[in-house]
């Protein structure tokens, strides 16, 4: 029951897939970020270890540039060129 509905007699409920860009599980760690192994099977630890890339900043303000000319291909290559896991969202795909 939701809400005070039963599905199927006073709501119907239509699934409908999956929607463009919804995901139906989310990696937390990745490959290249690297974790160690629990006594657990499906528990990992992350790196603690986080630093703040040298030059960060600059990168940042030359995607805000990008973003306030509209250039929507510069920053998908600005991205793709930061953070090398990046894979662009496309309505073709």
């Amino acid at each position: 029951r939701m809400s005070g509905y039963t599905p199927g007699e006073d709501i119907e409920i239509e699934v409908t897939g999956i929607r463009p860009g919804e995901k139906l599980k989310e990696e937390m760690l990745t490959a290249a970020e690297g974790h160690k192994a629990t006594k657990h099977d499906k528990i990992y630890i992350a790196p603690l270890e986080h630093k703040v890339p040298e030059g960060l900043e600059g990168e940042i303000e030359e995607l805000w540039v990008l973003a306030r000319r509209g250039d929507r291909e510069g920053i998908k290559r600005k991205l793709k060129e930061l953070i090398p896991t990046y894979t662009p969202w496309s309505l073709d795909k």
